[in-house]
């Protein structure tokens, strides 16, 4: 499973409208400073996380493994 797109409404860096297209793999995101990269590897990363109060491990990342 993969996320195909990323969608920002008024979030951090991004005051209007962002979209993303993603591939399986990312490469590489750059840019000047304060322009939002660490953002989107931020949202990226949160959008996998499963909680321990969803599930009986302690945790579980967006490919599936546990922590």
């Amino acid at each position: 499973m993969w996320a195909k797109k990323i969608e920002l409404h008024d979030f951090r860096a991004f005051e209007n409208f962002f979209e993303m297209d993603l591939a399986k793999n990312i490469t590489c995101i750059s840019g000047h400073n304060g322009i939002g990269k660490s953002t989107i590897l931020a949202v990226l990363n949160n959008c996998g996380e499963l909680k321990k109060s969803c599930y009986s491990i302690k945790w579980l990342s967006f490919s599936g493994r546990i922590f």
